[in-house]
């Protein structure tokens, strides 16, 4: 009985530290990188379900890979082509603001206008 209990702690022991060591890697590469590669993600994600299926051993291995993996550049904008949508939307939507306003405005003026003349 011994043993068992014994051999049921180291279990969870290892587990632990393999859970610890995959967390680690994740927040290694996310300070060195900001985000996650493809790679890294699917890697990691595989990292987790070993764990998840009780195989610690290959949970590790799954996590030593996504951490010798070549780091990715940091991305430090977004795609050209979204930017220049997303400043085109923008400045579109401030258009109509501006003429929402003034059309609001004039319609104010023209109908305290009128009641002055009342």
């Amino acid at each position: 009985m011994r043993e068992l209990r014994r051999l049921v702690s180291e279990e969870e022991k290892h587990y632990a530290q393999a859970g610890e060591y995959i967390a680690t890697v994740r927040q290694a590469i996310l300070s060195s990188q900001g985000f996650l590669g493809k790679w890294q993600s699917t890697l990691l994600s595989q990292a987790y379900e070993s764990l998840d299926q009780g195989n610690y051993t290959a949970a590790l291995e799954w996590a030593k890979q996504a951490n010798d993996l070549p780091l990715e550049p940091a991305r430090e904008e977004a795609d050209p082509s979204l930017r220049a949508f997303l400043w085109t939307a923008s400045f579109a939507l401030l258009g109509v603001v501006t003429m929402l306003i003034l059309f609001r405005a004039v319609r104010r003026s023209g109908s305290i206008t009128m009641t002055k003349g009342l």
